[in-house]
């Protein structure tokens, strides 16, 4: 068999005899007691977010007080330059302001600013301990459909 028909057989989903092989297999559909405990999880995430962001959230909102424009906000928050700029922008379009993209930053990535912050390992550990059992399950924050786990 020439190398021409077998590429288009197997794009055409078919073996070199011309088979077309086994169907694709089926979605896999959670049980009704699977999802409710997914949903219980990704319920008590929301609510440990809600409660890190209650006592952190002053002080990560006040490193951004004096910066004027965006481009001071994200040389702030990310001094290495990575995301690039227009990403920090389109990213913050999806949010319902600019506060609300900086908590989504903190507790989309806690442990990065956390330590970069100041907080010492040790610290940033007991923080994210109680993450532990539900920060696997996604979650989204504010007006934008982005999700993030907290592991």
């Amino acid at each position: 068999m020439s190398m021409k028909n077998r590429h288009l057989l197997s794009h055409n989903g078919r073996n070199q005899f011309g088979d077309p092989g086994e169907g694709a297999m089926p979605r896999y559909v959670p049980s009704p007691e699977e999802e409710a405990q997914n949903e219980a999880q990704r319920e008590e995430h929301r609510q440990r977010n809600n409660e890190f962001l209650n006592k952190h959230q002053g002080w990560w909102l006040a490193k951004f007080v004096n910066a004027k424009t965006m481009k001071a906000v994200w040389s702030i928050a990310f001094p290495h330059g990575r995301p690039s700029y227009s990403t920090f922008c389109k990213e913050c379009k999806e949010f319902s302001s600019l506060e609300e993209y900086l908590c989504y930053l903190l507790l989309s990535q806690k442990r990065l600013f956390l330590s970069a912050s100041g907080f010492s390992r040790e610290e940033v550990a007991i923080e994210m301990k109680t993450f532990k059992k539900c920060g696997r399950y996604p979650v989204s924050y504010g007006s934008s459909q982005r999700t993030f786990g907290s592991i």
